[in-house]
């Protein structure tokens, strides 16, 4: 016996679902990703002055190095530096050495290294929202906006933008003769203060406007 709330499976009423398809154009999508981009700034920003003063206590710490990691480094960056004497077309003696923000202590280490090498500081970072700090503005948009054209050919562009950083090295090496100045190669101790010195005025720098000046000196003349 079949009860009578029972129905047939062909008068069953199906419902269909819609699907609805937007479509957004590029600008659409790029506003709506550089929107994202502003909401990251901010929260980067807001976390790095919550913790700004633990991080500043750690960079000021004593350095742990269990893995000897900085004695590797600068035994590497001298032996690069001796080869270039040796071999001038295979490896430039002055090295750059990248750090990404990776969390990892990248930063600290190159730090620990300045104490033996000589170091330049130089920060692209877009916000000011990490430690050390960024580079001076001037600074940032001497090397991330560079002369070019696009009426001439990319071989120009190049060498154009080679001239353009080149004329910056040279500016760079110029300022640091001069604020070096009164440096006594035969003092051992003058020489660490004085790399020491050096960090601290373009990257942990307790005024921005001390880093301004170097760095406005050594563009005004490249």
């Amino acid at each position: 016996m079949i009860s009578s709330h029972h129905r047939s499976a062909q008068n069953i009423p199906t419902r269909r679902t819609q699907r609805t398809r937007y479509h957004i154009t590029s600008y659409e999508w790029l506003h709506a990703v550089g929107s994202l981009k502003d909401l990251t700034a901010v929260y980067s920003e807001n976390i790095y002055h919550r913790f700004k003063p633990a991080v500043q206590a750690a960079f000021s710490a004593t350095y742990m190095d269990p893995c000897n990691a900085v004695e590797y480094c600068i035994q590497q960056l001298q032996k690069w530096m001796t080869e270039w004497q040796k071999f001038h077309q295979c490896i430039m003696r002055h090295i750059p050495v990248w750090s990404i923000a990776t969390s990892m202590g990248n930063s600290r280490l190159i730090k620990q290294i300045t104490i033996e090498i000589p170091t330049v500081y130089i920060c692209l970072r877009e916000n000011d929202d990490g430690y050390p700090h960024k580079s001076s503005t001037s600074l940032v948009m001497y090397i991330t906006k560079p002369p070019y054209s696009s009426t001439t050919s990319l071989e120009t562009n190049e060498n154009t933008i080679e001239l353009h950083l080149l004329a910056l090295f040279c500016s760079l090496f110029e300022e640091t003769c001069e604020w070096c100045h009164e440096y006594v190669p035969s003092q051992q101790v003058d020489r660490k203060s004085r790399r020491k010195r050096l960090w601290y005025r373009l990257g942990e720098v307790e005024k921005r406007e001390y880093k301004d000046m170097f760095w406005d000196s050594v563009i005004s003349t490249a």
